[in-house]
């Protein structure tokens, strides 16, 4: 007799389920994006615990039928593909049928769901050990999956979960990276019953944008827009002076999946040498849209990693659009001067327009003026030595300074009160070692 055997369905769930579910994170993501594939225009999520006790996604897309909803919890069980060519043809989320057999391996799954045409809603129960019960109950238009006690069958990985606060980080980074993409959806997330996100449907992307990360995120951000043959490219770029140490907000949606990609940020990154220092990331969110036929989104369960057809010209066109976006934007220099040496200019103040009305003051000068032939009287010296008996001129000399001081007295008027009305107009004369100044 052989050795081998064929694995219980519930085992090998719960193997393929370390891959697709590694965190409640993991959970959040692949029931959001079911509720966004199900046409959904309000998507709700309720956290209790970072994950560990409560992830409830409820939304109002198309709901499932009775029979559908008890399907879906088996493996490979989905209704976005069906043939083979369909794999180079993938416009939605999910499509391997693995989330939610996984999901209902290592958790606690109850199912509401009702479509538009049923007149009651069927609930799902799916138990640790594969046990399923089904119901007829009242629940509106939609789905509503509530998974509690996560990894309580495993319990080395629910052991090896970190804080409540970096678990539920990372529910936020995956309930971002889907809610930016789908600005037509209104999204809410709360956590222990305190709302930590309420989005509402949106104008475009920039103003998602703005609602999940903040104004100053936007404030700091410039277009990008460039259509080409192979690919388009839309987003936003940091500005250089905004880029920071620690990496966050680098964003890369392809078809509106969000991907990770080394390669692609190397282009980005290029891009911006000489306008950023070293060690320093700008936040980025480049969306790109192409032909489905051009991609592989089935690299791995979590569909986080794309392989394109040519990624070398992807990397090319990446880094011209985010250069001459840059550019346009005069965030570098147009021309290479050489500034060495070169005098800083002053920079002007946001009042500086206030100001331009008014000219500065001139200072008038006479060229021919000169300081040492006018008297105080307005009479020059060669005047003064002219008056004959009309006045005086006394010498003082001192002989420890070296300098002599001549003063005018004027005989006109009484000398007693010279001293005690005004005070008489003189000159001073210096005579430094035998010159004349």
């Amino acid at each position: 007799m052989g050795k081998l055997k064929v694995l219980p369905a519930q085992l090998s769930n719960m193997i393929a389920a370390g891959e697709v579910v590694q965190r409640p994170s993991s959970v959040v993501k692949e029931l959001v994006e079911n509720a966004v594939d199900a046409s959904a225009t309000q998507v709700s999520v309720i956290i209790e615990d970072a994950g560990r006790t409560l992830i409830q996604v409820i939304d109002n897309g198309v709901g499932m039928s009775p029979a559908d909803a008890v399907l879906c919890f088996e493996r490979h069980a989905t209704s976005k593909i069906a043939t083979p060519e369909d794999l180079s043809d993938i416009i939605t989320y999910g499509f391997r049928g693995e989330a939610l057999a996984s999901i209902a391996a290592v958790a606690e799954v109850t199912l509401k769901t009702r479509r538009a045409q049923d007149d009651t809603a069927v609930q799902v129960k799916i138990g640790g050990g594969g046990q399923t019960k089904t119901a007829s109950v009242a629940a509106p238009v939609g789905s509503n999956f509530a998974v509690r006690n996560l990894f309580f069958n495993t319990p080395a990985r629910r052991k090896f979960l970190k804080s409540d606060n970096i678990e539920f980080r990372h529910i936020v980074e995956e309930f971002t990276r889907v809610a930016i993409t789908r600005p037509d959806v209104s999204f809410s997330l709360t956590h222990n019953g305190r709302e930590v996100y309420v989005l509402n449907k949106a104008k475009s992307l920039k103003f998602r944008i703005m609602d999940l990360l903040g104004s100053s995120v936007v404030s700091d951000v410039v277009d990008l827009d460039t259509k080409t043959a192979e690919v388009e490219v839309r987003g936003f770029l940091g500005r250089p002076d905004t880029a920071r140490k620690t990496q966050g907000n680098q964003f890369f949606f392809v078809n509106g999946r969000f991907f990770r990609s080394a390669y692609f940020h190397k282009a980005v990154m290029k891009a911006y040498e000489g306008l950023i220092p070293d060690g320093v990331t700008p936040a980025y969110f480049i969306f790109l849209e192409t032909d489905p036929h051009t991609i592989d989104v089935n690299v791995h369960p979590t569909k986080t990693e794309v392989k394109f057809e040519d990624d070398s010209v992807i990397f090319q066109l990446l880094y011209a659009c985010v250069r001459e976006t840059l550019g346009k934007n005069s965030f570098g220099a147009s021309i290479d001067f050489d500034s060495d040496g070169a005098v800083e200019l002053p920079k002007l103040s946001s009042h500086f327009g206030e100001y331009l009305g008014n000219s500065a003051p001139e200072i008038g000068a006479d060229p021919t003026f000169d300081p040492f032939s006018i008297h105080s009287d307005g009479q020059s010296f060669s005047d003064v030595a002219d008056l004959g008996g009309g006045g005086s001129i006394d010498s003082v000399h001192d002989a420890g300074s070296g300098f002599t001081r001549h003063n005018y007295v004027d005989e006109s008027q009484d000398y007693g009160k010279l001293f005690e009305q005004r005070i008489a107009p003189s000159s001073r004369t210096l005579t430094v070692q035998g010159k004349y100044i």
